[in-house]
């Protein structure tokens, strides 16, 4: 009878470390974020209003415009970070499909960097603002696209 009880344990402890394991791992996957799940807010940047997607969790941001492609959901024209504080937020490329435009954007929404047509092949390059920004905006450049400038650009 000992040794039945005994066979149990070892076979509940295993049990339960596969599933801590699975748990783990689980855990451990990418984050996808589905298109349904993310919102658009119109920005006016320099003399233009922008449709954008709303990136303010940390997996939205993580992720960003990586993997998609033109048209963009929900007839967005880019996307929009929303970090809540500033800093000198890093921008990367990877898993990008097409060039974009990055701007850089203080608390009064003014744009205080940018980064033109910056391409795919540009990662694992990290590009930041010289300063710090609140908020970063991603562009996707195409024929029509329209540098805006830096410096007291007001955006509303």
């Amino acid at each position: 009878m000992k040794k039945l009880k005994r066979s149990h344990i070892i076979i509940a402890l295993i049990v339960i470390a596969l599933v801590t394991a699975g748990s783990v791992f689980a855990f451990h996957k990418k984050v996808k974020v589905p298109a349904e799940e993310l919102t658009t807010t119109q920005v006016f940047l320099g003399d233009k209003n922008y449709t954008l997607l709303v990136a303010d969790t940390v997996a939205e941001r993580v992720r960003g415009l990586s993997g998609k492609t033109l048209p963009l959901p929900l007839g967005a024209e880019g996307m929009v970070f929303m970090f809540g504080y500033e800093s000198n937020h890093g921008i990367w490329m990877k898993d990008m499909l097409m060039p974009l435009d990055i701007y850089w954007l203080d608390r009064e929404w003014n744009v205080v960097h940018r980064e033109l047509n910056v391409s795919p092949n540009t990662y694992p390059t990290i590009f930041t603002p010289p300063m710090n920004a609140a908020f970063v905006v991603e562009i996707p450049v195409t024929s029509s696209t329209i540098p805006i400038a830096t410096s007291t650009v007001p955006v509303q």
